[in-house]
């Protein structure tokens, strides 16, 4: 559903008149309206690992003799695991790191760093010469994805993360919040019509006494309830099995 369709039943279930052109919004109540939406997609995705959020990127240790690479570097997302072929590397903060490397007598190297910025996270690696090194990406998408570029299997870094990327654009590509008619949100369909529905209608009315409140907090709380069920993060936390 798109954020135009959960912008006018917002309307509709506060008893306003729906409006026909995304282009025509220009009400101060319409664009709290469409602030309230995105404040509840960015909640909900920030306050859970969702599996749908869980994504897989491939890098390669940027050339330092080439300045005029302008292959993309940040991560927008949190990292949570970084493989070298098949060996895992190990987390060092920033301020850990000239400890590490000088404390690294046969130098493995088995470890990387981040740098996080207003665009993203960079992942920082160590060459041969125990200095740190930035990447640039390949490819990134789904976590079952597998690398159709061509690149030393040596050189390769895979690293999982999870993306804070919340939307997705008409084009396919992905933006963290809702600025177009036709932008959805990552929550999958059928919750997110109901999350963002009647969550935005709580921010909107933030009003316990308001009529309809006890209802669009009961059927939010649901949809989320439901949301986190069908998450394996969450089968984690109540464990069934199911017998056929």
């Amino acid at each position: 559903m798109t954020f135009f369709e959960i912008f006018n039943k917002v309307l509709l279930e506060l008893n306003y008149r729906a409006v026909s052109v995304f282009e025509d919004i220009y009400k101060n109540e319409h664009k709290k309206i469409l602030d309230a939406i995105n404040r509840v997609n960015e909640e909900v995705l920030s306050s859970f690992e969702w599996d749908f959020l869980l994504k897989k990127a491939f890098l390669e240790k940027v050339d330092p003799e080439n300045s005029e690479d302008t292959a993309k570097r940040t991560i927008n997302g949190r990292i949570l695991q970084v493989y070298q072929g098949e060996k895992r590397l190990s987390y060092c903060p920033p301020t850990k790191l000239g400890e590490k490397i000088c404390r690294s007598t046969s130098f493995s190297g088995d470890f990387y760093s981040v740098i996080e910025t207003p665009e993203g996270v960079h992942l920082l690696v160590p060459d041969e010469k125990r200095r740190m090194q930035q990447t640039k990406i390949l490819q990134q998408g789904a976590l079952d994805g597998s690398l159709s570029a061509n690149s030393n299997p040596d050189k390769l870094f895979t690293v999982m993360y999870a993306s804070k990327d919340y939307v997705i654009k008409a084009n396919g590509e992905y933006a963290e919040k809702m600025t177009e008619g036709d932008d959805v949100s990552t929550i999958p369909m059928p919750w997110a019509e109901h999350i963002l529905l009647y969550g935005a209608c709580l921010k909107v009315k933030a009003n316990p006494a308001y009529p309809k409140f006890g209802f669009w907090n009961t059927m939010y709380i649901q949809a989320l309830a439901n949301l986190r069920q069908k998450s394996p993060s969450a089968a984690e936390d109540e464990p069934f099995i199911k017998i056929t």
